[in-house]
């Protein structure tokens, strides 16, 4: 099981199922809020940022010694 979706996940064998955290996102809202803080010099009410993350499914999560199981999760 790996984190950040890295590209060579799904190239290996077997495929590492993955966490895609959004790098790509995160880096944009974090970039959007320090140019915000540049601005004004000031850092705002607190608040809590959401970005999804999505489970993605390879071959070293499937369960090959109980074929009735695959597809299952």
């Amino acid at each position: 099981m790996g984190f950040s979706n890295w590209q060579l996940a799904g190239l290996v064998t077997p495929s590492l199922s993955s966490v895609d955290q959004h790098g790509f996102q995160m880096g944009i809202k974090a970039t959007e809020i320090l140019i915000d803080l540049l601005k004004n010099n000031t850092l705002g009410e607190d608040e809590t940022l959401e970005i999804k993350t999505e489970l993605v499914i390879r071959e070293s999560s499937i369960l090959k010694s109980k074929p009735e199981l695959e597809g299952k999760f």
